[in-house]
């Protein structure tokens, strides 16, 4: 009579940490009789689990920052299951960042205005605005900064520069607001009021 047994994990690869773009291959393997089937599962950031792979081994071509977590192997059979996890790290610097102002580049004095940087990058990076080259508002570990001008006065114009970094790298990227008086003050600097 052959013996039957639920299987075990003998073997996984090591956690990683590694760069964005680079090659990853995991390996799992598991012995049971009868001969397990082996899945690989990965844990989303909401906790849920995604397969991505039936057999011992998972094969990336070049890992993205959105690979990080969790890999779960799990070796099943009729008698049983076993499972063993591995950690991947991705990093990167930043690779995206944008700078938007809301409602718009140009506005009327007076006006509510958001100024908004959003960048990625692994590990998270220090965001920082500046004005005209003077340091506004610096945000660590964060991939959005929200800067908010409550009521835009003439001297808010100016070239804003969003700066973003982490030991692997920084980006920036600018815009100019320009604030217009209101038409009041126009014709009261005429004198039609």
């Amino acid at each position: 009579m052959i013996d039957e047994n639920a299987p075990v994990v003998m073997e996984i690869s090591d956690s990683v940490v590694l760069m964005d773009g680079s090659p990853l291959t995991l390996n799992c393997s598991a012995e049971g009789n009868p001969e397990p089937n082996v899945t690989w599962t990965f844990r989303s950031p909401d906790g849920r689990p995604l397969q991505r792979h039936r057999g011992g081994l998972l094969v990336f071509g070049a890992v993205r920052v959105s690979d990080s977590g969790w890999y779960q192997c799990e070796a099943r059979n009729t008698e049983g299951n076993h499972s063993a996890s591995v950690n991947v790290t991705v990093l990167a610097p930043p690779t995206s960042l944008s700078l938007t102002v809301n409602p718009d580049e140009e506005v009327v004095e007076g006006q509510h205005v958001n100024i908004t940087c959003l960048s990625d990058g692994a590990p998270p990076q220090t965001l920082s605005l500046w004005r005209n080259g003077e340091e506004l508002f610096v945000t660590n570990s964060s991939s959005s900064l929200i800067f908010s001008i409550f009521s835009a006065s003439l001297e808010d114009s100016a070239l804003y520069l969003c700066h973003t970094s982490n030991r692997f790298g920084s980006k920036q990227v600018n815009r100019s607001v320009v604030v217009r008086g209101t038409d009041s003050d126009f014709y009261l600097h005429l004198g039609f009021l």
